[in-house]
């Protein structure tokens, strides 16, 4: 696949192109929608600098030491399902979006290696929607209240970013919901169904009234699932409003409410299992009645503001509260969560220099209750027996920190930035059948960073960086002992990364063909490491010392007018340096659930009349699934195509549009479980599936 990456660059690079797609973004240096071209005749303009808030304030992406690709989520959805990241996120290296199709779990997210160890939700990565965190403080995000359906764009910084997110900042996915709407009223209806009973209904409202803009979009979602026993069900409602204020001010408010009524949990397989039926699952699960039931309703408030002529205030303030009921074979899990917080900064400018001084604050409480699972009794719902656990969680969290950025010459920039987390984890044993296991942990981090930026073309500029991240274990994975006792683990610490990365991008041909190259070598001290039990649980130690290491490779061009071409490469060396334990001595083996290489391609074309064609391959090599490197997955390539028209009859948009996923029916794991009990690794996928929809507007 090396070969044909390399080749397809070449090819691109030597096209003779005119224009560009106004629907894609085409360059690191464009903004989503920009049109480069507006005709075959007319001369290209440059488009205005690509600006990114990923880095906790806007500037041009060309400014960033670091690398960052932003997607344009309504170009790149437009004809899809829009249910996993998987799709929006495919075209971007270093990023592996493993789509388990099990909603009681979610997408595993690995980043340049973090989020490796997730067995449920997100680790590892900080996610914002809208400029509220999704990632709690103790480290763990769920994805669940993220609807694809309201994105306009997703940032993604890859790599290390805990001097400017604190803890779980291996990388950053930050979400904006958008554009909206500038007439008065601009409300749309969305249907979509296919293989499997899924099925699929959106509404979507938006508007402006002077300062004044509002978009709502609501979700609800059923599906049979590919395996037995994966039936879900969910419901999402998103609100975004924003208020221009005088002086240049922006007040924002969103409002997001998530309701899980139902996600049957299949689990795993084992090889022979997910190879001669990979729409199984294991009696047991069918019998404990395995799966989640969950709701959540978060909200913010978040300001920004000029103070004078070269300092801008921008604020936030966040709360949610979300209830879990999740039964796993051994036993039923009751959680009952609140959690909020307050985020600001200030930035300013004096000659050369910037500043940014900021302090991050949250606070989080669990009441977590387990009992003894005693499987599915008449109304075929998991039965709870004894109690097998009661405690309440508290994690306070406080890091302030400071950046500055200076520009000694037009071409050369600097920055450096520090921050100082304070995390006090605190359990109160409510149970006490087996002693007092009440208690406090402090984790504490410094996390420095620094890099350069050096841009001498137009064409060209690189940078170079050296970023540090620390991932505190979550409230979930402390409580989650080997040894059955309450409290949180005594033994269980942080995990901490030093990355050093050179990169270099740019752009060519008026803007028509942008590229990106990045190579990164990380070292993690602690690696938090999961291992499953016989009953479901997943309990976890510190590895000693893991390296990570990584080529990435990312090109979008426009060969021909209104047809554009994307492609992504990443080569990952990711090894357990020192990583001992009693059931053997792993140093050298490779990090599992991580593929050594991944690579995308995809072609679209806007064609007249309103018509767009797509297609898009994704290939992904083998990847260990133990610590042992005794099993791993097969490599797999996956075929997309889909199709989609818009017309605008009488004022009212009709957008017909159909998909095929998986087009040669490749039989392959969408996921797996690393160091899985009794070899149970892999979450099978879907063969060939279609679905097709309609989606009409006013």
């Amino acid at each position: 696949m090396q070969p044909v990456v390399t080749v397809l660059a070449l090819a691109i690079a030597a096209t003779p192109v005119r224009a560009a797609s106004p629907q894609h973004l085409v360059s690191p240096d464009t903004t989503p929608g920009d049109t480069i071209a507006a005709a075959d005749t007319t001369p290209p303009r440059p488009a205005p600098p690509l600006r990114v808030t990923v880095t906790r304030g806007p500037e041009p992406l060309r400014d960033v030491a670091g690398a960052v690709t932003v997607v344009d989520v309504p170009a790149r959805e437009s004809g899809g399902r829009r249910v996993s990241l998987r799709d929006a996120l495919e075209g971007v290296p270093g990023v592996f979006v493993a789509d388990r199709h099990n909603f009681a779990l979610g997408d595993r997210i690995v980043l340049r290696g973090a989020g490796a160890r997730a067995q449920f939700g997100v680790r590892g990565i900080q996610v914002l929607a809208d400029g509220i965190p999704l990632t709690l403080p103790d480290g763990q995000a769920e994805l669940g209240p993220l609807d694809l359906g309201s994105a306009g764009r997703i940032e993604v910084l890859r790599g290390p970013a805990s001097s400017l997110y604190g803890n779980a900042a291996g990388g950053v996915l930050r979400v904006e919901s958008g554009p909206f709407p500038r007439a008065p009223l601009s409300p749309s209806v969305r249907v979509t169904a296919g293989a499997d009973g899924f099925r699929q209904e959106e509404l979507e409202g938006g508007g402006s009234d002077g300062s004044v803009s509002w978009l709502f979009h609501g979700t609800h979602l059923r599906t049979d699932g590919y395996r037995q026993y994966a039936a879900a069900e969910l419901w999402r409602a998103n609100l975004v409003a924003r208020d221009a204020l005088a002086g240049g001010a922006e007040l924002r408010a969103v409002l997001d409410l998530f309701q899980l009524p139902l996600a049957q949990n299949p689990g795993s397989l084992d090889h022979a299992a997910a190879t001669s039926d990979p729409r199984s699952t294991r009696t047991l699960q069918v019998a404990q009645g395995t799966g989640k039931r969950s709701g959540q309703l978060q909200g913010g408030l978040s300001l920004a503001t000029p103070l004078g002529a070269r300092s801008t205030l921008r604020a936030s303030v966040w709360a949610l509260g979300r209830s879990v009921w999740n039964p796993i074979p051994a036993r039923v899990i009751r959680l009952g969560r609140s959690a909020g917080g307050v985020r600001g900064l200030v930035s300013s400018r004096l000659g050369p220099l910037r500043w940014t001084a900021g302090l991050d604050a949250g606070l989080q409480v669990d009441d977590r209750r387990e009992f003894q699972n005693l499987g599915v009794g008449n109304g075929d719902q998991a039965r709870e027996g004894a109690r097998l656990l009661d405690q309440a969680e508290r994690v306070l969290q406080v890091g302030p920190f400071v950046r500055i950025e200076a520009r000694p010459g037009a071409q050369v920039g600097l920055s450096a930035g520090l921050r100082f987390d304070d995390y006090r984890f605190s359990v109160r044993d409510r149970f006490l059948a087996d002693g007092n296991n009440s208690g406090v942990r402090w984790m504490r981090h410094l996390s420095p960073s620094a890099g350069v930026t050096w841009n001498p073309l137009s064409w060209l500029g690189g940078w170079a960086r050296l970023g540090t991240s620390f991932e505190t274990p979550t409230t979930s994975e402390l409580s989650n002992r080997a040894d059955g006792r309450g409290g949180f683990d005594p033994t269980l610490g942080p995990q901490s990364t030093v990355e050093g990365e050179v990169g270099a991008r740019g752009t060519l041909s008026d803007g028509r063909l942008a590229w990106e190259l990045t190579a990164f070598d990380a070292r993690v001290s602690g690696a938090l490491v999961p291992s499953e039990g016989a009953g479901g649980e997943v309990y976890y130690r510190n590895a000693g010392r893991l390296s990570r290491r990584g080529l990435e490779l990312r090109l979008v061009a426009h060969p021909v007018p209104r047809a554009t071409m994307e492609a992504a490469y990443s080569l990952q060396d990711h090894r357990y340096l020192a990583f001992a334990t009693p059931s053997g001595d792993f140093a050298g083996d490779r990090e599992p659930g991580v593929p050594g290489q991944r690579a995308y391609l995809s072609a679209s074309a806007d064609l007249p009349a309103g018509v767009r064609l797509e297609a898009r391959a994704t290939w992904v090599d083998a990847y260990y699934v133990d610590d042992a490197n005794t099993a791993r997955t097969n490599a797999y390539r996956v075929v997309g195509l889909r199709a989609d028209a818009n017309e605008v009859p009488g004022g009212w948009s009709v957008h017909p549009f159909l998909g095929v996923d998986n087009l040669f029916d490749e039989r392959y794991a969408g996921s797996v479980v690393p160091n899985g009990f009794g070899g149970r690794y892999y979450e099978p996928a879907p063969g060939r599936s279609v679905y097709l929809g309609l989606e009409l507007g006013g």
